[in-house]
């Protein structure tokens, strides 16, 4: 069996959760990839459909030093800059007592080793200090949803969407926009006209 669009085979991505919504290909490649859209995912039963993990201030600097070769400090203060439409984390601001730098949302994630870019942040009052009398957090919790890039077919969205009695074909269909469906045989006879 293989999928294509316009004539020709997909790259058939695919991760383990989304968290609830796909995120489209552009989002996560920099390029347009027209069967890769947004879609609402049933992905509710992956043990990673919500998530978060703390990280202390120490940490954060030291994520920041060696990753994006930037020192500004004690961190202070992480905003969510900008958001992709599936409401990913797509620019982060980071503050530090040093001056601030803004990080892509992809790198950011897998330098800290955090899920899925479909996260928010807290900071936790827990152990608060007042440096050069600007209060600054130790930790800081994220809390977020899914496990991988987001974009293509969602594991346990098939997962789900198979159990509820949807057929391969239609599952393929859902997840990868637009595409046509074919044995192989069938695809490689046109592709050797």
């Amino acid at each position: 069996m293989s999928s294509e669009y316009n004539s020709k085979l997909i790259s058939a991505y695919y991760y383990a959760s989304s968290g609830g919504q796909t995120e489209n290909g552009y989002d996560v490649w920099g390029s347009d990839i027209p069967y890769i859209k947004s879609v609402v995912d049933y992905d509710q039963d992956s043990p990673k459909f919500s998530w978060y993990k703390t990280m202390n201030n120490d940490e954060l600097q030291e994520i920041i030093k060696k990753e994006f070769n930037k020192d500004i400090g004690k961190v202070l203060k992480l905003s969510i800059i900008e958001l992709t439409d599936a409401k990913r984390v797509k620019t982060l601001r980071i503050e530090g007592t040093n001056g601030f730098v803004d990080i892509d949302g992809k790198k950011f994630r897998m330098a800290s080793k955090l899920n899925s870019t479909l996260f928010r942040i807290e900071p936790l009052d827990i152990g608060t200090s007042i440096l050069n009398d600007l209060p600054t957090p130790n930790l800081f919790m994220f809390i977020g949803r899914g496990w991988g890039h987001g974009a293509g077919m969602s594991q346990w969205g098939a997962r789900y969407l198979a159990k509820a009695g949807k057929t391969c074909n239609e599952i393929l269909r859902y997840y990868y926009q637009c595409t046509e469906i074919h044995d192989s045989d069938t695809f490689l006879a046109k592709k050797s006209r």
